[in-house]
């Protein structure tokens, strides 16, 4: 296990490899230009901007997560350690976890649960792991939960833009 001094930990660069973070920002990037491509289409059929929210789940889910994709691309781009790293990864675990645990309320538009809220589980597990990590010190353990988790959000995000989804109906109308 490797540790690393808080000193140090603040002059990281982001974290190279499988999870290299411009990879992790285009697949935000991507989400981002899905969901703005939604709502100008919308916009330009004289659509409401959102979709009918059908549940409170649903309205909450919509409100954590769309914060933090753009939150996790910037933080994984950006220097690690200083005070608005810590600050926005609170803000952003924060969000991550209300997500997961609201995702299993979303189930009443499905009928059921669907294979996407394993990754509303492995999330919540994530968290606590990056955070523990985190807080022993322990950088590679962090970077690799953290990366992980980035890339379950990016993927369930774009998994709701296939057709017969949610998404997918507000985003062609």
């Amino acid at each position: 296990m490797i540790k690393t001094s808080p000193a140090h930990a603040m002059s990281q660069k982001p974290s190279a490899g499988v999870f290299e973070p411009k990879v992790l920002s285009a697949g935000a990037a991507l989400l981002s230009l899905l969901l703005a491509a939604g709502l100008a289409a919308r916009l330009a059929r004289g659509l409401p901007p959102l979709p009918a929210i059908h549940s409170v789940w649903l309205a909450i889910h919509l409100a954590t997560v769309v914060p933090a994709v753009p939150i996790g691309a910037w933080l994984l781009a950006r220097r690690k350690g200083d005070r608005t790293h810590r600050m926005l990864c609170r803000i952003w675990a924060s969000l991550m976890m209300v997500a997961a645990i609201s995702s299993f309320g979303v189930h009443t538009i499905t009928g059921g649960l669907s294979p996407i809220h394993i990754l509303s589980a492995i999330t919540i597990v994530g968290l606590v792991v990056a955070v523990r990590a985190a807080m022993r010190g322990d950088i590679r353990v962090h970077q690799r939960a953290i990366s992980r988790l980035f890339i379950s959000l990016i993927l369930a995000g774009l998994a709701t833009f296939i057709p017969g989804r949610l998404m997918f109906a507000w985003l062609v109308g």
